[in-house]
């Protein structure tokens, strides 16, 4: 079975995009990826919500991983597709169509769950997140999208993989779900 990654940029409170819906805050030192190329070379395919999605592609006519299946989840099946390897969903859930992607043999690198706070929501209420990556940038938005969005979201434990210290003041933390609660959590 594929691992679905949440793996994302945050501000130090906790948001993905300032109050305008701007990711534009989010950099850091010169020349430093912060291992992102690593780990799209490993990611087999591109989870978006229709908000992060369409955010993207405010930003210009270039779309940087058509190099990869995307999955845009959106009501509007008309989205515009940014490049031929878009797929809008429209048709099915989110958590269905995750469930049945996760199971799919021919592809064996995980998903990245790259942006939508609804999106991830939804993913990890439906016990389908497998890993929580955040690179937390040295930066107080004050108000934003959170990296989750609203709705009932169940307790759910995190165990901590990894904290690294990068350049520029970033912290990256890496946590696995836990399907079910430890008594030494």
């Amino acid at each position: 079975m594929r691992e679905l990654i949440y793996y994302c940029t945050v501000s130090l409170d906790g948001k993905i995009a300032d109050a305008q819906g701007s990711t534009s805050w989010m950099h850091g030192a010169a020349g430093e990826d912060y291992g992102f190329a690593d780990f799209y070379r490993e990611v087999s395919a591109l989870l978006l919500g229709r908000v992060a999605y369409e955010q993207m592609l405010s930003t210009g006519d270039f779309f940087p991983y058509a190099d990869k299946p995307v999955f845009v989840f959106s009501h509007n099946a008309d989205l515009r597709r940014a490049a031929e390897c878009v797929q809008i969903i429209s048709d099915t859930t989110p958590e269905v169509f995750v469930a049945r992607l996760k199971l799919h043999e021919v592809d064996t690198g995980p998903l990245w769950l790259g942006g939508g706070a609804q999106l991830a929501t939804t993913l990890l209420t439906a016990g389908l997140v497998d890993e929580i990556v955040l690179h937390v940038q040295p930066l107080i938005l004050g108000a934003g999208l959170p990296f989750l969005g609203s709705g009932d979201i169940p307790a759910c434990a995190l165990d901590l993989q990894e904290c690294q210290e990068m350049p520029a003041g970033f912290v990256k933390l890496r946590y696995r779900t836990v399907k079910s609660w430890r008594a030494d959590i």
